[in-house]
């Protein structure tokens, strides 16, 4: 954290911040709404109107953006989270509904997967624990809002049928499954697109 102040005297290159960016080991994306900053700074430095090489030095209007990301990652701290998919209060002999999300922005796209148990006492309670996490950025052309969404959801149907099968080696597996996207062309085109055309096809 002392180095922060330091950090703007040092030449900062797109191969270095690539590195920085490719260096939480965070693979359950447990930290993915925070981390994905990096990858959308990352994207920035190749729309520039001059393009950088990997060596080259980073331009000043740039470096402030990742300098203050990154004391904002430091002064974080630590993210505590429940090593624990199933709650202990669980209904015991009982498998979860396993239940995903999707949401694609201009900035980056993500989906999330949740376990979603039933719990011990009245009524119906329920609790729910994150299973895995993605978010993505787009990439830097081709991509329309409808592809977008698709790109989102067939990202999330991707995580979903990985956790259902490895899931299947519980006592308990899931007992059911439920996709959830907001994106009304998504839904449409799932819906009435043939095998979806390649995603419209024309690019």
């Amino acid at each position: 954290v002392d180095d922060i102040v330091n950090l703007k005297s040092k030449t900062l290159t797109k191969r270095i911040l690539l590195g920085v960016t490719n260096g939480f080991g965070d693979f359950l994306g447990i930290a993915a709404p925070f981390t994905i900053n990096f990858k959308v700074l990352m994207r920035q430095l190749f729309l520039l109107e001059e393009p950088l090489t990997w060596d080259q030095e980073v331009p000043e209007e740039c470096v402030d953006e990742w300098i203050s990301l990154i004391a904002e990652a430091l002064h974080a701290g630590d993210l505590p989270f429940p090593r624990s998919t199933r709650p202990s209060s669980a209904v015991p002999r009982s498998g979860p509904t396993v239940v995903g999300f999707s949401d694609f922005g201009k900035l980056a796209y993500e989906a999330r997967v949740y376990l979603r148990w039933p719990l011990e006492g009245p009524g119906d309670a329920y609790g729910a624990r994150l299973a895995i996490c993605k978010a993505r950025v787009p990439p830097l052309s081709g991509l329309t809002v409808p592809r977008g969404e698709l790109t989102a959801l067939t990202l999330l149907s991707r995580l979903l049928l990985s956790v259902v099968i490895a899931l299947q080696k519980l006592d308990y597996p899931p007992t059911s499954s439920i996709l959830l996207v907001d994106s009304q062309c998504a839904i449409s085109a799932v819906d009435s697109t043939r095998a979806l055309q390649p995603y419209f096809q024309s690019i």
